[in-house]
């Protein structure tokens, strides 16, 4: 059951879920090191999304299974290449059914679709 949030707790609840979430998602598509989830976010604008940050979410989705680390040698340097596994993807549909239906679906094809308008 989640404690009660302070309403700035709660921001830092929704992003952490959601950055865990686009993670996983960018994982599927095709394997990645820690290091190319640093820059996939950072070419979105998210310069926080340091390797302090990145590595330790990657330990969390690899010992919550949602994920497999496989070490391989490249040149000198060992890097850890991250696959979806199995009960990743199926996290993944859960949260895309949550997240796509009734008022929660409506709310999200809004936001992401509303036309910008400037205020003035």
């Amino acid at each position: 059951m989640l404690r009660k949030l302070k309403m700035g707790d709660l921001g830092k609840f929704i992003v952490k879920k959601t950055v865990a979430l686009m993670t996983l998602w960018m994982i599927s598509k095709k394997p990645h090191t820690g290091y190319e989830v640093i820059k996939a976010f950072s070419a979105e604008g998210m310069h926080a999304m340091t390797p302090s940050r990145v590595y330790p979410l990657l330990a969390k989705l690899e010992k919550e299974g949602m994920v497999s680390g496989l070490a391989e040698a490249r040149g000198k340097r060992k890097v850890r290449i991250y696959n979806i596994t199995p009960a990743g993807r199926k996290n993944l549909c859960i949260a895309s059914k949550l997240l796509c239906s009734g008022m929660k679906g409506r709310f999200f094809r809004e936001m992401l679709h509303r036309k910008m308008t400037a205020v003035g």
